[in-house]
């Protein structure tokens, strides 16, 4: 999912209240970037247990916004609703949604890239990517696969590795 500007979609749960949006203004997401996808699951507990500063939820009214998501005002205010992702899209604040995926996959990273399980069922934003299973496939998928990925191929090469200078005898 592309947001167009993840500091003002992206946000705490905090931040939410204070801003005092309703649970249906919000969706649950793997916070930007990729850095707490380094194990092989990515739980409903290690989502909630993470830092309370972290941006673990979007805001993304699924309908009409709640009268308290004055919140949309303050975008336009900051000028959110002009920059391009945004303003091809109507409404400009809902951003297009895809549903969970069942592995992320992290690509933007100092480490090799990893799949890692999305046992917490959230939606994630461009900083990573989502692979999505067949439904006869999906079990046997998410107790594999992230494992699987690890082996000498995917962790050979860090990307320092990669350098010329690194690659010349």
């Amino acid at each position: 999912m592309v947001t167009g500007n993840n500091r003002f979609f992206a946000m705490s749960p905090a931040r939410a209240g204070e801003l005092g949006l309703q649970r249906g203004d919000l969706l649950a997401i793997s916070p930007p970037g990729s850095r707490h996808l380094r194990d092989l699951v990515f739980s409903g507990a290690a989502h909630a247990a993470m830092d309370a500063g972290a941006a673990t939820v979007l805001f993304r009214p699924a309908r009409e916004p709640s009268p308290q998501a004055r919140y949309i005002e303050a975008g336009e205010r900051l000028g959110v609703d002009a920059a391009y992702k945004c303003k091809v899209r109507s409404p400009w604040w809902r951003v297009p949604m895809v549903k969970p995926a069942d592995l992320l996959v992290t690509y933007m990273n100092a480490d090799t890239p990893r799949l890692c399980a999305n046992q917490a069922g959230v939606h994630h934003l461009n900083s990573v990517h989502g692979i999505y299973l067949q439904s006869g496939l999906r079990r046997l998928g998410l107790n594999l696969l992230s494992l699987a990925s690890l082996n000498s191929m995917t962790m050979s090469l860090r990307p320092t590795d990669c350098r010329d200078d690194a690659m010349t005898p």
